[in-house]
């Protein structure tokens, strides 16, 4: 495990150094970003002067899982979202090879050999947002509530990198997967609020909809006591087992991989 951390060390450092070389664009996307975040923020700060609780949630609490959203989304658009958008390509030409070949195991490699830092804007705009919204609700924190949160936050990365690597998998037995960036759009789309809302239109999205909930909203309720303090390690094991079944779906779909030698 220490080794693995070293090396996500020295990956970071080097792609670190990468980034730096195009300042400008680090600066624009944080630029964006901002922009962004002010018209979310915009956007809830509307919704709510019509009611002051809509499905159960009020307007800070909303703003909390907004910014939980968005260091979850920020984490994972950092260090691994382009390494699995690029697995398609690099299955269908052979460009797997490489990470096969290393003496380090293979699908950390594939998924956390390029960073893109730009992408670190989320997760500072998401803290921001997510401490002055839980300070509003006049709420103290302690060690156990900044220990939970990071556990929280752990599971909520692992259970969204599972759910967008886990579909990714799928080229391995396609000729071409050209759908990965849609997917991930929608999927994101679809976090981005809380998964109350879909309860209302049909049962069957209950059970479509249950791995989303463990992403985002019930961290979010969990942190704010909407749940039991049991949820909290009902959210370890969902994590744990959703990427325990990730992983053995990878190591499935490598034999039926041919490499660019054979």
């Amino acid at each position: 495990m220490r080794r693995y951390f070293r090396l996500l060390y020295f990956l970071a450092k080097n792609n670190l150094a990468r980034e730096f070389e195009f300042r400008s664009y680090l600066v624009i996307r944080w630029l964006t970003d901002l922009i962004w975040v002010a018209l979310q923020l915009i956007l809830i700060v509307v919704f709510f002067s019509f009611s002051p609780q809509i499905l159960g949630w009020n307007r800070y609490e909303i703003f909390m899982f907004t910014g939980l959203f968005r260091v979850i989304k920020g984490v994972f658009d950092t260090f691994a979202r382009r390494n699995i958008h690029y697995l398609p390509e690099n299955i269908n030409r052979g460009d797997l090879d490489y990470a096969l070949t290393r003496p380090v195991n293979s699908l950390f490699l594939m998924s956390f050999r390029y960073h893109a830092l730009g992408e670190t804007s989320s997760v500072v705009s998401g803290f921001i947002i997510f401490i002055w919204a839980f300070s509003q609700l006049g709420s103290g924190i302690g060690l156990i509530q900044i220990v939970s949160l990071l556990v929280l936050i752990i599971t909520g990365v692992i259970i969204l990198y599972c759910l967008v690597l886990g579909f990714a998998i799928l080229s391995f037995f396609t000729t071409r997967l050209t759908a990965l960036s849609s997917y991930y759009e929608v999927l994101s789309n679809t976090l981005r609020f809380p998964t109350d809302i879909y309860h209302r239109y049909h049962p069957l999205l209950d059970v479509i909809l249950l791995p989303l909930v463990f992403a985002v909203t019930f961290p979010t309720k969990i942190f704010l006591n909407r749940l039991p303090a049991a949820f909290l390690f009902l959210q370890i094991l969902a994590a744990a087992i959703t990427l325990f079944l990730v992983y053995r779906f990878w190591h499935f779909a490598l034999r039926h991989y041919s490499s660019a030698s054979s």
